[in-house]
């Protein structure tokens, strides 16, 4: 398996670099611009109140995800990101701990997030410069 949105390599990082020009793109609000597995997603008002009424997001947020928000992906019809105050995730020292955690919220919460954890793979994960764990996962693809 592979991670959907691979990073860029350094030739190419370095041919941007080097590049004697540069084109800048302005979306239209609501409509996703570029093709999988590099798409930019605008926000779109209409699809964002209809992931905050579905079921899985209503739950999560009266329960431990109180006072957190999301912005919806309305073409996989799931959360793209979520934020909020902290969740007890147990004691977390490093950022495997860090990791871990974070898969273990997802076990939880499939049906939030349209993916099986076994689907998912550490991007990266670390700490803030306030100390606060952050961790981001890659969905795999075949």
């Amino acid at each position: 398996m592979r991670p959907a949105s691979p990073l860029l390599g350094l030739p190419t990082l370095l041919a941007l670099l080097w590049a004697p020009s540069a084109a800048a793109v302005q979306p239209v609000e609501g409509q996703p611009a570029g093709a999988e597995p590099t798409v930019m997603r605008t926000f779109d008002p209409e699809q964002q109140a209809l992931g905050e009424t579905l079921p899985a997001w209503k739950d999560f947020t009266q329960g431990e995800g109180q006072g957190w928000s999301m912005r919806f992906d309305g073409l996989a019809r799931v959360p793209h990101r979520m934020w909020g105050p902290g969740l007890d995730l147990g004691p977390i020292q490093s950022a495997d701990d860090a990791a871990r955690a974070a898969l273990w919220f997802a076990e939880r919460h499939t049906t939030l997030l349209g993916t099986d954890a076994a689907e998912l793979a550490v991007r990266k994960a670390g700490r803030d410069t306030h100390g606060r764990a952050w961790v981001d996962l890659d969905v795999l693809v075949d």
